[in-house]
């Protein structure tokens, strides 16, 4: 039986490093700049929106999960032309996808917080914060179908690292300095997650150009 220890072992301490909060400093941290906010609304609005943004993010982790089988599948038989091909096409698809989720949360974020929430304060909040992640709807289309691809092709310690990357040296940073601004804007600090999905998106592309250069062992 073919030993999968390599391939799962950096997937693991990603999400050990996402999760445990000495390491990851990631949603934890964040949390913590967000309640800085002066009024506990704009707090309560922050979680009612994450709510939303978990149940946006379905589609593009079924894109990235599917991704990854289908790539995996095709990279084993060295039919990497069929991989590269999966990768553009879902690509384009969950693009389309993106954008038409973007606007909706963009435009009637108000509608979407409505659905875990009654106070208008908090809605208006979450609808502020939803405006930023809005664009992150659609940049996930890229980041995620290329993590798929590269989880199929066993690169998983690259996705670890970029992973990281982005979470601890763009995201936290950000709102960390978007929460030191005077006044402070939930839409501004929301800003950092797709500041930090361009970053992982660009360096994505470099491996990816320098991956497919080399030939399917």
């Amino acid at each position: 039986m073919a030993d999968f220890r390599p391939f799962m072992s950096p997937f693991q301490l990603s999400e050990f490093i996402k999760s445990y909060p000495v390491f990851g400093y990631n949603l934890g941290t964040e949390r913590s700049i967000k309640c800085k906010l002066p009024v506990d609304r704009q707090v309560a609005g922050v979680g009612v929106a994450e709510k939303v943004c978990a149940f946006l993010m379905l589609l593009p982790s079924a894109y990235m999960q599917s991704m990854s089988s289908f790539v995996a599948q095709n990279y084993g038989a060295r039919k990497m032309e069929r991989a590269r091909k999966a990768l553009w096409y879902g690509i384009i698809s969950s693009l389309a996808a993106g954008i038409v989720i973007g606007g909706i949360t963009f435009f009637r974020g108000d509608f979407l917080a409505g659905i875990f929430a009654k106070d208008m304060t908090i809605i208006t909040a979450a609808s502020e914060y939803l405006k930023a992640y809005a664009v992150d709807c659609v940049l996930t289309a890229f980041l995620f179908c290329f993590i798929g691809f590269f989880n199929g092709c066993g690169r998983t310690a690259f996705v670890m690292l970029q992973g990281t990357a982005g979470a601890c040296l763009v995201r936290i940073p950000v709102s960390y300095f978007m929460s030191r601004q005077i006044p402070v804007s939930l839409f501004h600090i929301g800003l950092a997650t797709p500041c930090s999905t361009i970053v992982q998106i660009v360096l994505c592309l470099w491996y990816y150009s320098v991956f497919i250069k080399k030939p399917v062992i």
